[in-house]
């Protein structure tokens, strides 16, 4: 490695970085992670597969609607940019507004059903799925912050209190 200026190099786009503003850099490093979120990955593949099983069990006037045809391909669309960016958060983050389209669309396969104990059924085990994705999001955010870790504690902090900021999410500079 060459070291130009006090600016270590590398190759690639972090050789780059070096030369670019200091808040330029940060975002170079952010976005050149390496590392995979699991918890993340899991409800992406959780997420779609209740689509497919969902769609796989409505009914033929929905599967043959054009509306949630493209709301299935949406969702496809979405996973698909998410699983080819998973190691570029900045990236794979565009996936989550694409990931708005299952507020309309699991609805909607659920009220296609065939019948009320099949959309009874699918009504408890969203809601289940739901509660144990809460549990294990906080768990993880919980276990990797600078307070005290525990659930009950689990602060609220606001973007316009600095002093918070810096306290849990070290952005004083």
């Amino acid at each position: 490695e060459i070291v130009d200026h006090g600016r270590q190099r590398g190759h690639g786009l972090p050789a780059i970085a070096a030369y670019l503003p200091k808040s330029w850099r940060i975002l170079v490093q952010y976005n050149n992670s390496v590392t995979v979120s699991i918890l993340g990955l899991g409800l992406r593949t959780v997420l779609f597969s209740m689509v497919l099983i969902l769609f796989r069990y409505a009914g033929d006037t929905a599967k043959h609607s054009q509306r949630i045809q493209f709301e299935m391909f949406v969702c496809y669309l979405s996973f698909l940019i998410y699983l080819l960016f998973v190691r570029t958060p900045l990236v794979s983050r565009v996936s989550d507004y694409l990931e708005i389209i299952h507020l309309i669309l699991i609805p909607e396969l659920v009220g296609a059903l065939s019948s009320l104990q099949k959309r009874k059924l699918a009504c408890l085990g969203i809601a289940v799925l739901y509660l144990a994705l809460l549990i294990l999001d906080l768990r993880d955010n919980v276990s990797s912050w600078y307070y005290d870790q525990n659930l009950l504690h689990y602060p609220y902090i606001s973007v316009f209190n600095t002093q918070d900021i810096a306290k849990y999410y070290s952005l004083m500079q």
